[in-house]
């Protein structure tokens, strides 16, 4: 249950309705082919508007015509996977940019693959001081137990030792916080490739956080994972 001092983050994807209902009508035999019973809506699509005739085509025709990257882009993304980190020092007093931040945001989610186009992630911003102790609480107490383990299980070297010495989370100097869940009952996607392999969905979360991350790395902003 979440906690009403937080706030689901909205995902602005920037697309008109009448392209998404293009995108679902042309997933729309496959889906039926592939799930029996499962019911699928049928799209209200306006065939008289030119402008979306348009945009479909363009979007047709960069699938047929996939772009090209340079040799300084493909070096630059290099540089970016190597770049990103887990951050877990952070300037408390220093504001994120607003502006920079909705749009890795919106960038990763958007770009994110799913399984069964169900882009199952729920994105909360944690603001308030009592939610944020929450979530370290949280935190703090699944480390104790991975340290007990260590000490469990390895009592003749120094490795629960060294594990306790690690700094493993920023989350008290933290100017933003966000906590990401995956919905295992979305509706959306009507369980296409999810139905046999469940644990999809959360792949699908985890791959669309490390689109964010380096999304957010691309704009200057560091991003630590716990």
């Amino acid at each position: 249950r979440l906690d009403p001092t937080c706030a689901f983050v909205p995902i602005d994807n920037g697309k008109s309705p009448s392209y998404n209902e293009r995108i679902r009508h042309h997933l729309r035999p496959r889906l039926k082919s592939s799930l029996n019973s499962a019911p699928v809506a049928q799209p209200s699509i306006d065939h008289n508007d030119k402008s979306s005739d348009n945009n479909y085509l363009q979007q047709q025709q960069q699938h047929r015509h996939p772009r090209e990257f340079s040799p300084e882009f493909q070096l630059e993304f290099e540089q970016l996977l190597h770049w990103r980190r887990d951050v877990r020092h952070f300037q408390k007093n220093t504001p994120v940019d607003e502006t920079a931040l909705q749009r890795a945001l919106s960038t990763a989610f958007n770009s994110a693959p799913s399984v069964g186009l169900s882009q199952p992630w729920r994105i909360v911003r944690v603001e308030s001081d009592e939610a944020r102790e929450a979530a370290l609480r949280n935190f703090e107490e699944n480390n104790a137990e991975a340290l007990r383990g260590y000490n469990d299980n390895d009592e003749e070297n120094d490795r629960g030792r060294k594990y306790a010495r690690l700094k493993l989370s920023g989350m008290k100097e933290a100017p933003v916080q966000l906590a990401i869940f995956c919905d295992e009952a979305t509706a959306k996607g009507a369980g296409l490739g999810a139905q046999t392999m469940p644990e999809m969905r959360r792949y699908s979360v985890v791959s669309a956080i490390t689109s964010f991350w380096l999304t957010a790395r691309s704009v200057g902003i560091g991003v630590g994972w716990v």
